[in-house]
């Protein structure tokens, strides 16, 4: 049977994921793909060339913000809201 997630284990995986993200975020908001295997490489289901999936970013951000109390996470959303005019 699978052990429970703890707590600490759930807010450092948070933490780490957010991290990736603001590291890959520039100035404006935008998101640097440089390094990702899959964006603008990869076509999606409906053909198409893999984007950056701005919308779950600026959700992680929001909810992971409101989790862990990390007020400086709405920033980074607000940039990408602004960036995409939304």
């Amino acid at each position: 049977m699978p052990q429970p997630i703890r707590a600490q284990g759930l807010r450092s995986m948070i933490h780490s994921a957010i991290g990736v993200e603001l590291a890959r975020q520039r100035d404006d908001g935008s998101i640097d793909p440089t390094d990702s295997t899959r964006v603008a490489k990869e076509a999606a289901r409906s053909g198409k060339t893999k984007e950056i999936p701005y919308a779950e970013i600026l959700q992680a951000l929001v909810f992971a913000s409101q989790a862990l109390a990390e007020p400086a996470w709405l920033d980074a959303a607000q940039k990408i809201a602004t960036l995409r005019r939304w």
